[in-house]
């Protein structure tokens, strides 16, 4: 590759390295010109730091190859070894392959060398070289819930054979060969083999064959955990959760002469199974390729595996650089001992393979942004942020800035920390700006910058910045950026297939097949993009041999064009892979449907229950034989288009002019014995004008993947001039919804959608059914009719409840009818409703709208009890918690004393973890296991904290509630008329009062900067169901009072005769300000001054000097909150002359502009919560220098929910005003929504008024 100029290595080098017979260059020689790369990256350069890592590795590839001094040769290698990590570390952040794969393809390095030898060929993405074992048979999925499967004997290591079955987790299992195809990075991926493929072990074995006795390492990688025996005898056992890396173990094995058995035992948990082996001789760790075979070679038997523990690995004496890093104990080996083990990742996830050594470097090396960079780098938070304790992590990047104030990447750290984790877009912004000041050719600090604008909700300024990336050069080879840049451009623009062009150039396969399939449609027409498409499913053959659910996908696609011959054999080669998948089964039996070969479906059916049966039962099956003959239930209620459009020839008259209207909306819902529901909807619009027409540009509907299928039936527009278009419609799939592009619309164009969404399975909840329909879909639209009809037996008795109908105009019901087969049905029906007009604050849909409610429950003890019965196993107590819970309260002698303790382990040492889908959105782990792993979510901890609590005798229960926060903190009123789930989605904990704790409380064990008595405030008014053993309780968390919630502030403000001065402020918090304020300081020394810094310029403008600041102990939760700042600033007040004005606020509330804003409302005004502000300003001046105006008379204002005061008054060290606003409640009726916004008037007046000062 002709690489372009590097201005980071010295000359004399640069020029070495261009001869054409390439010099021998000393270790110091590399050594010295790697600070090249460094600075590189200092200034975010990460492309040319890449470019300079590939001249260093060829050049020291090259020396260790020819240098005749083997410990010279060794340290080379050892060199290369580092360079290929680094490099390694930084061509998967940047995730250009083609520059990857250039910058590296001329260079070679002999086999012997080992480690350097194979991260260099993986790297060059050519791992046929290191001949990693292929042949394999397997048996599984066994269960590992917990680890059960990891840590006991399965049947199958005690009885081997090949022929024989065992109890799987939830069928037989037999042992298998591994089908046709291999991934050509020779990680074999088990979990696409077998269902399940969670929370499952399975074993795997494979013979070699060696001519000679001889030692050797099997190097194993694996995703969670893994045990190897060789020959029968117990090799390797790692435990716990790993990350997936390359050669993660290297494991000292005998072979024997002849055959040899290697057997392997992977287990997960939530993870994809997947694992990869390999061998290499003992000596230099050259690559072993050796014979292999699946099965047992003739005359030989499996071993029974040995049921004794594996010796532990000696890492030491690991082949290559590491055992020599490993025993190198100053900061240059500790540095680069945690390179390797982050890239190797030998650890359990929990140890973080690298952070221990990445810290000894820091330590040794205080002063080296290297090293200090490595440390923050393995702190660096994994997945969500939510789940981490971000301050470590900021603490280390605030070393590094200490040491180096303009470090690229830690600046840039930074800038993304407070872009995703902080929601402080403006300081992010300066830190782009500061970066792009520093590098102004900065390719990310760039495109950085624009994706702070997409956050601050400014699209045409970020759209704008990446155009301007268009044209950096460097754009071509940032992948991440180019995406960012696509997605903004028009796809028929011209910079569109430019900027798509060198996305492809990058090794992005999906840009790359856009681009040659419009080329192919360009030059051969549709038939031409077809047979495009038709090679890329055979490329993908070989790139992805066992994705079995691209398979079910490419046969799904020939049915609809009729291809169903191909069909079967794309769905056929899925089931090869996956036998035991439902989705494969459900494909097959979809396509003989199609076919018309109905016996071959029901037997493809029959086989999927078999696999399914304890969600699908005889669904599908039912399902099959209503297609032979018997219409859906929905059928007789459907009725043609032009009879709704003729019940409704005319827009309904309106005084404001609507965009569209609603003439029908129905929904009928039919609920089977076993709880499952078949539902239809329709709906039929008309537009009335162009912004009508813009806003139905796309239509959709979504469902719960996995376990309900959206199926539209009709999507037709039926234009004003009689022409009728078709939207392309279709299933769900299980994808979770369906989504289209509606044909371009104008005004009187009727649009009709029909569509069903049917339960595939039982919920979680079992026998569960319920709704919440609404009778106005959409309350922003004018609504001719409307329709909800519900059908059921006395097999599955239902409880309705309608909610908001009170006085509802054109609303009326039928009773409970009956059919000659036993089967209700109940309806209701809305008409001629105009739309809602919102208001700013109004309450939400889910309180104020009219709906129809249904469940299977009862009550409400029904539920506590099926909740209570999935929960009671869980509430265990392990050793482990026991003897930390005595550490806790150790000296503590009330019972306040020890809640409040063990309240702070749970909510700041166990993180909060979400779990958003499946079992464990409803089922807590059991209290042991959250304590071991260290996280949960709010079940988790609420029962984690329940458990820990029953040590020291406190009573404590879970509680169900409804967190205010998806609708912004706003507590409504909640209608619990029926028991269900979906009045609820967070968990918290309830202690009442009993002895040793005088009062009741509830507490959140996720709200890790809460104090105990401190509840944050969006849990604050909920209705809540308390969950016991022996049933429920329904109480309605209190809200806190407004002198609770209280923020007071202290200013003293030293006025000089120029308006300039000195300002003090002091803040205490209480209440919801207390985690708050904790929240606003956290991150380290450097982000509490910069917050100090910005909140005193948001008050007082210019500074004209740092900002002093003390801080209460945040960290400890009982301690009062408070801060103190002060700093010089340029203009504490405004000079005019001989006049200076003083403001009578400085905080502005601004409650005109904002909550109070309309003159009068129809709708209640609801708020956040009941708080206060206290406000003291004193102006220190000397009299002798300033007379006083006319002092303002003082305010007193209470209205009840609301109160205000202000005074000035003449102290002997100048003035005070003193200011307190209370707000005490969180809703104002309409009703007296004018008092307060008259109160909120005056407040507003007086804040932005001014008192003079005439300067004598």
């Amino acid at each position: 590759m002709q690489r372009a100029s590097l201005p980071w290595l010295s000359l004399l080098f640069l020029l070495s390295l261009s001869c054409s017979v390439l010099p021998l260059a000393t270790l110091a020689e590399i050594q010295q010109n790697e600070s090249a790369a460094q600075a590189a990256l200092e200034a975010e350069d990460i492309v040319g730091a890449l470019e300079i890592y590939a001249d260093l590795i060829d050049a020291a590839a090259h020396s260790a190859s020819k240098e005749k001094d083997s410990t010279l040769a060794l340290a080379l290698a050892d060199e290369t070894e580092y360079l290929l990590l680094r490099f390694g570390t930084l061509a998967s952040g940047l995730g250009n392959d083609t520059l990857r794969l250039d910058l590296l393809a001329d260079i070679d390095m002999a086999p012997h060398f080992g480690e350097p030898y194979a991260i260099l060929r993986r790297l060059q993405s050519r791992h046929a070289d290191l001949h990693y074992l292929n042949d394999w048979s397997f048996i599984g999925p066994f269960d590992n819930e917990r680890g059960i499967g990891m840590t006991s004997v399965l049947a199958a290591e005690s009885a081997p054979a090949f022929e024989l079955s065992h109890d799987g987790k939830v069928r037989t299992v037999s042992w298998r060969e591994l089908p046709d195809g291999r991934y050509s990075d020779g990680i074999l991926r088990l979990g696409s083999l077998i269902r399940p493929s969670t929370q499952v072990c399975a074993l795997a074995r494979t013979w070699v064959f060696s001519e000679n006795a001889r030692e050797a390492h099997l190097y194993l990688s694996v995703n969670e955990e893994i045990r190897a025996w060789c020959n029968g005898v117990a090799i390797l056992d790692a435990f716990d959760a790993h990350t997936f890396a390359s050669d993660m173990f290297a494991v000292s094995l005998s072979l024997k002469a002849g055959w040899n058995e290697i057997t392997l035992k992977v287990g997960n948990r939530d993870s994809g199974l997947q694992f990869a082996a390999r061998l290499s001789d003992a000596d230099g760790g050259a690559p072993l390729n050796l014979n292999s075979q699946a099965r047992a070679p003739q005359d030989i038997s499996a071993s029974v595996l040995s049921t004794e523990a594996a010796p532990a690995l000696d890492e030491s004496t690991r082949p290559g650089a590491w055992s020599r890093w490993f025993n190198d104990k100053s900061a240059e080996g500790r540095l680069r001992l945690s390179y390797c083990l982050q890239a190797h990742s030998p650890l359990p996830d929990h140890e973080f393979s690298g952070r221990a050594e990445a810290k000894a470097s820091a330590e040794l090396a205080p002063h080296s942004p290297r090293h200090l960079a490595n440390y923050a780098r393995t702190l660096a938070p994994k997945g969500s942020a939510a789940e981490t304790d971000l301050n470590p992590w900021l603490a280390a990047i605030d070393a590094v800035l200490e040491q180096n104030p303009n470090y690229g990447p830690a600046l840039r750290w930074r800038a993304l920390n407070a872009m995703h984790n902080q929601n402080m877009y403006l300081y992010a912004l300066e830190l782009c700006d500061r970066r792009l000041a520093l590098q102004p050719q900065s390719l990310l600090a760039a495109a950085d910058r624009a994706d702070v604008f997409d956050l601050l909700r400014q699209p045409a300024i970020a759209s704008a910045y990446r155009r301007a990336l268009t044209e950096h050069d460097a754009l071509k080879n940032y992948p991440r950026q180019l995406r960012s840049v696509l997605s903004q451009l028009a796809s028929q623009s011209d910079l569109f297939a430019d900027i798509q062009a060198q996305l492809a150039a990058t090794g992005d396969r999906g840009a790359a097949s856009q681009i040659e399939v419009r080329a192919a449609i360009v030059e051969g027409g549709l038939t031409a993009g077809k047979a495009y498409y038709e090679q890329q499913w055979a490329s993908h053959e070989v790139l992805s041999p066992w994705d079995s659910s691209t398979k079910l996908h490419h046969a799904r696609s020939l049915i609809q064009e009729d291809r169903l011959a191909e069909a079967l054999s794309w769905a056929e080669r899925a089931k090869n892979i996956c036998p035991d998948s439902a989705a494969v089964w459900a494909g097959i039996a979809r396509v003989h449907l199609a076919s018309g070969d109905f016996e071959a479906a029901a037997d493809a059916l029959e086989h999927e229950l078999t696999l399914d049966f304890t969600d699908e039962k005889e669904r599908r099956l039912l399902e099959h034989l209503r297609s032979l003959g018997a219409s859906p239930f929905y059928e007789k209620l459907r009725e043609p288009l032009a009879d709704i459009v003729a019940r409704h020839p005319d827009p309904m008259p309106l005084e404001k002019e609507a965009g569209m209207e609603i003439l029908l909306s129905n929904v009928f819902i039919k609920v089977t014995p076993d709880s499952r529901a078949q539902r239809y909807y329709r709906m039929v619009y008309r537009i009335l004008n162009d912004n009508g027409a813009r806003k139905l540009d796309t239509f959709g509907r979504r469902c719960a993947a996995g376990d309900q299928e959206v199926r539209f039936l009709t999507a037709t527009v039926h234009h004003a001039d009689g022409e009728v278009e078709h939207a392309r419609t279709g299933r769900s799939g299980r994808r979770g919804g369906f989504g289209m592009d509606l044909p371009a619309l104008s005004p009187g164009d009727i649009v009709d959608f029909e569509w069903t969404l049917d339960d595939l399975r039982l919920t979680f909840f079992g026998q569960y059914f319920s709704m919440n329909e609404p009778l106005h879909p959409m309350s922003s639209l004018p609504l001719h009719e409307s329709e909800i009809q519900v059908f059921w037996t006395d097999d599955l008795p239902i409880y309705f409840h309608e909610k908001n109908i009170q006085g509802l105009n054109g609303f009326e019901q039928t009773g409970i009818q009956t059919d000659a087969d036993g089967v209700h049905s109940r309806s209701w029906r809305l008409s001629q409703t105009p739309p809602a007009y919102t208001e700013v604050g109004q309450p939400p849909a889910s309180e104020s709208a009219s709906a129809i409610q249904a469940t299977t429950y009862e009550n409400w003890d029904a539920l506590a009890s099926w909740w209570w019965n999935l929960i009671d196993d869980q509430l265990t107590v392990s050793a482990e918690m026991s003897a930390k819970v005595a550490e806790l309260v150790e000296g503590k002698t009330t019972k306040l004393e020890k809640l409040r303790a063990i309240y702070d382990f749970v909510v700041t040492d166990i993180r909060y973890n979400a779990w958003e889908f499946g079992v464990h959105g409803y089922e807590p782990y059991s209290a042991p296991v959250i304590f071991s792993r260290g996280f949960g979510d709010c079940k988790d901890k609420a029962i984690l904290l329940r458990s820990m609590l029953t040590e020291v005798d406190i009573e404590c229960d879970p509680v169900l509630v409804y967190r205010s926060s998806p609708s912004g903190g706003r507590r409504w009123e909640e209608d619990l008329s029926l028991a269900m789930w979906n009045h609820f989605n967070h968990c918290i904990a309830f202690i009442p009062e009993q002895e040793g704790i005088p009062q009741e409380m509830f507490v959140d064990g996720t709200a890790r900067l809460n104090p105990l008595e401190e509840l944050p405030y969006d849990d604050s008014g909920a209705q809540v169901l308390v969950v016991r053993k022996d049933g429920m309780s329904r109480m309605r968390i209190p809200f806190r009072d407004a002198e609770q919630n209280k923020l007071e502030r202290r200013f003293t403000l030293s006025l000089n005769q120029d308006a300039s001065g000195r300002a003090n402020l002091e803040t205490r918090a209480h209440g919801k300000y207390d985690p708050s304020t904790r929240q606003g300081y956290a991150g380290g020394t450097e982000k509490r001054q910069e917050r100090a810094e910005r909140l005193m310029g948001s008050i007082f403008g210019a500074l004209d000097g740092a900002v002093e600041a003390t801080f209460s102990d945040f960290e400890d939760l009982s301690a009062p909150v408070s801060v103190r700042l002060a700093a010089p600033v340029h203009a504490l007040a405004t000079a005019s002359g001989n006049l200076i004005e003083i403001p009578l606020g400085l905080e502005k509330l601004d409650f005109l502009s904002g909550a109070a804003s309309k003159t009068t409302r129809t709708t209640d005004l609801l708020l956040r919560t009941a708080w206060s502000r206290d406000t003291t300003m004193t102006w220190v001046f000397d009299h002798n220098d300033f007379q006083l105006s006319t002092l303002p008379e003082p305010i007193s204002i209470d209205i009840g929910d609301a109160a205000f005061s202000f005074s000035l008054e003449v102290v002997p060290e100048g003035i005070r005003i003193t200011e307190k606003f209370t707000l005490r409640t969180h809703r104002i009726p309409v009703e007296r929504y004018g008092a307060f916004r008259d109160l909120c008037r005056t407040l507003d007046e007086t804040q932005n008024a001014f008192f003079q000062l005439e300067v004598r």
